[in-house]
C-alpha cells in the first residue's frame, strides 16, 4: 500500500506498507520510508550483531531494547532518563 505523509512546509514523505493476509486480517510485514526498508535495515543490523556476538548476543540486545524504561532500560535507544537526587 503506497501512502504519503503530508508535512506543512515540506514535500510529502512517501511511505509504503508491505501487507500479508493472515486469516481474515491483514498484517504489516514491512514499512519503507523514502526507499529505505525497515526489514532490510534490521536484517543487516542483526547480521552484524550475530557475526560479532553470536545469536545469544543478538537475543540479549533485543531483550535489553524491549525492557521498559521504568525497569532501567530504554525503549529503542531513547534519551537517558534524569536521575532524581
Amino acid at each position: 500500500m503506497r501512502t504519503q505523509y503530508l508535512r506543512q512546509g515540506a514535500p510529502p514523505l512517501p511511505i509504503d506498507f508491505q501487507m500479508h493476509k493472515a486469516g481474515n486480517t491483514w498484517k504489516v510485514y514491512d514499512i519503507t520510508v523514502e526507499g529505505v526498508s525497515l526489514v532490510l535495515t534490521y536484517r543487516s543490523e542483526f547480521d552484524a550483531v550475530v557475526k560479532q556476538d553470536g545469536i545469544d548476543g543478538l537475543v540479549k540486545r533485543l531483550v535489553q531494547k524491549n525492557t521498559p524504561a521504568a525497569i532501567g532500560g530504554t525503549s529503542g535507544g531513547g534519551a537517558p532518563q534524569k536521575k532524581s537526587k
